[in-house]
């Protein structure tokens, strides 16, 4: 932004010292395109679309609307990947693309028809990150969560819920549990996240679980933080056995004692 300052004038009189700001827009770079099914004239909505760059890194997302169109901005130029993922099958990649500064791509997405088979899958193992032969097993069913995790996370940065949050406050004996005293309260709030986890660095730095004025807290991650490059750096992953359903588990890799034998399991893969 280029600011230049001249004198103003007023009835003759020089007053004041005016700020004349002149701004001049930031070149901004943008993907723009639609999705389509694999017949190539299906509109397909709903598709988590990323933007990836030459190191793999996401430079942006998106969700497609219900005519399947997208637009991502991004913040520099570079080459750029568009990557459409859907749940069950395999991620369709369109590019690279080269974008110079201040410049819009077009681009029209055919989805592959290319489904992910997911057999059932039991590990019998110490809780280690260590490799179990099951990597590409793994890494198909955590490909099918963060596809799911993210359309969860660009729901929430797009769209404002209206929660309902009650508030129970109780007071039991510990002897036989009745309740001695009880108290509720009732809020409702608009907020483009219903809850909000801490950033992945910080429960990356001090941990999911600890304790506080005697108390065991326990802090869950939200989407964004199951997505990190923290999250995943910080836990094994493994395949369990579930209910008609391939569940995928992580564990803890800290070193930390409150953390060691925490055990998460995402939603069925």
């Amino acid at each position: 932004m280029h600011t230049s300052i001249a004198p103003c004038a007023r009835n003759g009189v020089l007053a004041l010292l005016c700020l004349v700001f002149v701004v001049t827009p930031l070149a901004a770079q943008s993907i723009r395109g639609v999705v389509v099914q694999q017949d190539g004239a299906t509109l397909a909505r709903g598709i988590v679309v990323l933007v990836v760059g030459r190191d793999n890194r996401v430079a942006g997302r998106a969700l497609t609307s219900a005519t399947g169109a997208f637009d991502v901005k991004l913040q520099s130029a570079g080459s750029y990947t568009v990557r459409a993922l859907r749940i069950g099958f395999r991620p369709t990649d369109v590019g690279p693309f080269d974008l110079a500064g201040d410049s819009l791509h077009v681009v029209r997405v055919v989805l592959r028809a290319e489904p992910i088979a997911l057999e059932a899958v039991t590990v019998l193992s110490p809780q280690t990150c260590r490799s179990t032969g099951d990597g590409t097993a793994v890494a198909a069913a955590w490909l099918q969560a963060r596809t799911a995790l993210t359309a969860a996370a660009i729901t929430a940065e797009s769209e404002a819920f209206v929660s309902r949050y009650v508030t129970w406050d109780r007071v039991a004996s510990d002897v036989d549990s009745i309740v001695t005293y009880q108290r509720s309260s009732v809020a409702v709030s608009a907020r483009p996240k219903v809850f909000t986890s801490a950033p992945a660095d910080s429960l990356a730095r001090v941990g999911y679980a600890f304790i506080a004025n005697d108390e065991f807290v326990y802090l869950g991650p939200d989407a964004d933080v199951l997505l990190s490059d923290q999250f995943a750096g910080a836990h094994c992953f493994r395949l369990g056995p579930g209910p008609d359903a391939i569940r995928r588990a992580s564990r803890s890799s800290s070193s930390r004692p409150e953390d060691a034998g925490a055990t998460s399991t995402c939603a069925d893969a």
